[in-house]
């Protein structure tokens, strides 16, 4: 009994067995149109995790069946065939390949280098197809569920590609805005986004996903909405590029673009709920602009057609300087000006790093600018507050809706300070929901 117990420890096979069962999942929460997505109810890049941990698994257990099988041949005295054995070389191939795919899936190549780890992964996937056949008869099978998922994926991909002329702005070095000239008469939901390819300096095949500023024409209360506005954070080189091309144009910013999605949004209805806190932070700002351009549009253009009960907006954004502000101050200063005098209370709050070049940005009405940064929860309270505290005895039944967007320390603080909130407090209100959009590579 030992010695079969033995054998099983040392059988590398078992290892190699879970490693190919993991490509599975791996490609199947990888796709934008994964069927896992539509089962469960949320967008893709809500179940990337799960892509990314199938990977690591997938390599962890590839290391554990290669380090067996150099173990057994050591110890039975066939090292030589770990240099001249054919089945030997190219598994050492195929998990060279592997190696290359890990190496350059880490973050920093995501954000700095992005084309070379979306030709990397794409290229470095067919090769190591290709090569763990070769190593052994029994991948074959395992490859068609993920040829499947991948074709699957591409061929709706294809079906919902449209390719329209756009025009891009450089609002400053940071900021590209892009802009489709044709009107849409709807196809998305507000804090949806799309993948947007340019077709500039040779990256035809290069898509990167940006979120979409505005609410559709039905419903925008933006009097100059005429398609879907896009903003392009200049932070990678595929963005960069974008923010110098449209810098050299100038006024000639004219582009073919082709837009794929819509995916994602917001998993609430915000009209649901008589209180919305929205904080972004950066570029995350693209998310909370679309949708509290779609809320004021229900209330106020729409005079709550559908029973929206939302009475108070909070609109919270952190950024760098005055600079970053004028990215989207004519849409807030619009929407701000569509609320005065409303029975819908909206109000901006920014937050600063940098009170300098205080002349570049654009009146907003409502609006509050300070250097402090204050915590998410203290933000949060004046939306909790009942009426039994207020004197009435009465609880508040609108219930409050959370929506954050920005890089990950934000997202982290403002969950934290939703969690805190107890039972007792968020029963008094109604209820709280949040949702938020992680902007990281």
């Amino acid at each position: 009994m030992s010695h079969q117990a033995a054998q099983l420890k040392s059988n590398s096979n078992r290892a190699g067995f879970m490693a190919l069962s993991l490509l599975t999942p791996t490609f199947l929460f990888a796709s934008k149109n994964s069927p896992a997505a539509l089962l469960i109810g949320k967008g893709y890049e809500k179940l990337n995790w799960v892509h990314r941990w199938s990977g690591r698994l997938l390599f962890l257990m590839a290391t554990v069946h290669g380090s067996l099988w150099i173990n057994n041949r050591i110890r039975n005295g066939q090292d030589k065939l770990l240099r001249t054995g054919l089945k030997e070389r190219e598994g050492q191939a195929a998990y060279g390949l592997l190696c290359m795919l890990v190496l350059l899936s880490l973050r920093p190549i995501r954000v700095y280098a992005y084309q070379l780890f979306f030709v990397s992964h794409v290229l470095g996937y067919i090769a190591f197809f290709i090569m763990i056949c070769y190593h052994t008869p029994y991948a074959v099978p395992w490859i068609y569920p993920p040829i499947a998922f991948w074709g699957l994926d591409l061929l709706l991909r294809l079906v919902r590609f449209r390719i329209k002329d756009a025009y891009m702005t450089a609002v400053d070095q940071q900021m590209t805005i892009v802009n489709s000239n044709t009107r849409h008469q709807g196809g998305w939901l507000a804090g949806q986004h799309v993948r947007l390819r340019v077709f500039f300096n040779g990256r035809p095949f290069e898509s990167h996903p940006l979120t979409i500023l505005n609410a559709d024409s039905a419903t925008t209360a933006l009097s100059s909405s005429t398609g879907i506005t896009l903003g392009a954070r200049a932070v990678g080189d595929w963005s960069r590029a974008l923010n110098k091309l449209a810098k050299d144009r100038g006024t000639d910013g004219r582009i073919i673009v082709m837009v794929d999605g819509p995916y994602g949004g917001l998993t609430f209805d915000l009209g649901d709920f008589e209180s919305t806190l929205l904080v972004a932070g950066g570029s995350g700002a693209t998310f909370t602009v679309g949708i509290l351009d779609d809320i004021v549009g229900r209330v106020i253009r729409h005079g709550r057609a559908k029973g929206e009960k939302t009475r108070i907006v909070k609109f919270v954004w952190f950024v760098r300087s005055y600079g970053c502000i004028s990215w989207f101050a004519p849409i807030l200063a619009q929407l701000a000006e569509v609320c005065h005098g409303t029975s819908l209370s909206l109000s901006f709050h920014f937050y600063v790093t940098c009170l300098c070049d205080p002349n570049a940005l654009l009146p907003i009405r409502n609006s509050t600018i300070e250097e402090s940064k204050p915590n998410i929860a203290e933000l949060l309270a004046p939306l909790l507050e009942s009426d039994a505290e207020k004197g009435t005895g009465r609880p508040t039944s609108g219930g409050v809706a959370v929506a954050a967007s920005g890089p990950e320390s934000l997202i982290c603080q403002t969950r934290n300070a939703v969690a805190k909130v107890g039972p007792g407090a968020a029963t008094r209100v109604g209820g709280i929901q949040i949702h938020t959009e992680l902007f990281a590579l």
